[in-house]
């Protein structure tokens, strides 16, 4: 009986051919084709070619006002995450710079257009700055494994990590530009007032008492374990000791140590002036006359005016030089 993968063998030219077009197509063709249907039944067909708004910088369409919330949301999400994980790990965010989340397409049209004057201005923000703004909001405890897990959980796989890059950018030259054009302009309130003015008049009459936890060491009954100990520095061995925080820091600031030497030269020269006895200083100078170094060169008079240039004889057995006679 013939083995059923004889027919396979026979023909295995044709099978691998028609797999592979079969492969080219639902990996190459198919999904282009697949979003393009799908962007026609959720926009709607030609209603997302509709220009929303036309400015002199350009037109947004409907489409375009689509992308940018999804941007705008998903960033969103994601540094709330960010921030909540933040906070379960015992970290503060180091900035106050947080765009503001909007639905409107009002919020987001702003947004762009300060964005937009802010890149005219010359403002520019790199990738690396953005990713130090993401430090500053996750208090440099989360790690890239870390913010894109949360980018996953947060977005959905609506937007990727240079897309929330790009939209970060976009936020944060439109709070640079809202600064620029509030600095300075913004009146102040009655109330901002009178706090200014307490700040600098009001005078507080205080009675302390100084307590010193030295005093109250012989009462700890009790020492912590080694385990203790351990588990307290894991849990903020990366925080920075703050004196206006009642919890524990042991991160280091990086230190080096120097050793330098300095000296003053007006000082040695001094010192070694006054080492120098006159009768040295005749002895070089006599030294220096025998190699002719105070040598001066001979002064050079130009002749006077109608003075015949000097001439050089010539040697004794040179033969005067004739001069042949002119033509004609």
């Amino acid at each position: 009986m013939a083995s059923p993968l004889s027919v396979f063998r026979k023909h295995q030219y044709w099978f691998l051919v028609v797999m592979g077009v079969m492969l080219m197509v639902a990996f190459v063709i198919a999904p282009p084709i697949d979003d393009y249907l799908r962007s026609r039944q959720q926009s709607g067909g030609g209603q997302s070619r509709a220009p929303v708004v036309t400015w002199s910088g350009g037109t947004v369409r409907e489409m375009d006002m689509r992308s940018m919330l999804t941007a705008h949301v998903s960033t969103m999400n994601f540094l709330q995450a960010v921030l909540e994980e933040t906070q379960k790990r015992g970290g503060q965010p180091k900035t106050r710079e947080f765009p503001s989340r909007t639905s409107s397409e009002q919020g987001l049209l702003e947004t762009m257009l300060l964005a937009q004057k802010a890149m005219q201005l010359g403002v520019v923000i790199s990738d690396d700055a953005v990713a130090d703004y993401i430090d500053r909001v996750c208090d440099q405890l989360l790690d890239h494994k870390d913010l894109n897990e949360l980018l996953k959980q947060a977005a959905g796989g609506r937007i990727t990590a240079a897309g929330v890059y790009e939209r970060l950018r976009i936020e944060l030259m439109a709070i640079h530009m809202q600064q620029m054009v509030l600095s300075g302009i913004v009146p102040s309130t009655p109330a901002q007032n009178l706090t200014n003015f307490n700040r600098l008049q009001e005078r507080v009459v205080l009675e302390l008492l100084p307590v010193k936890a030295h005093d109250f060491l012989d009462q700890v009954t009790q020492q912590p374990s080694d385990a203790d100990i351990e588990s307290l520095y894991e849990k903020y061995k990366e925080r920075f000791p703050d004196p206006a925080n009642p919890e524990p820091g042991f991160r280091r600031l990086p230190a080096a140590d120097f050793a330098y030497v300095r000296l003053h030269f007006q000082t040695l020269l001094d010192e070694e002036k006054a080492k120098i006895t006159d009768a040295e200083i005749q002895a070089e100078y006599d030294a220096g006359l025998k190699r002719g170094d105070f040598r001066r060169p001979p002064a050079t008079t130009p002749p006077a005016e109608g003075t015949p240039p000097a001439t050089t004889p010539p040697a004794e057995g040179t033969p005067p030089a004739t001069t042949p006679p002119a033509e004609g």
